[in-house]
């Protein structure tokens, strides 16, 4: 199963499952507690990342010179 995250024509982000004939399925549920089809054709208005960084982490030592400054 591939799952997509996008948006609808109504600015709402929704997952979908993407057939082998390249049509999208409407899913509901999340990510979490699991997805299940509606059946119903997605209409994808623009593509989305598959998740949404909330944080991001980076630290300096990873470069060795870097840590010498």
């Amino acid at each position: 199963m591939k799952i997509i995250r996008h948006l609808d024509p109504q600015d709402r982000i929704t997952h979908s499952e993407v057939q082998a004939d390249g049509t999208a399925l409407l899913l509901k549920g999340d990510l979490f507690k699991g997805f299940q089809s509606t059946g119903k054709k997605a209409e994808v208005k623009k593509l989305l990342v598959p998740l949404a960084p909330i944080q991001i982490l980076a630290i300096g030592l990873n470069y060795q010179r870097h840590a010498k400054v």
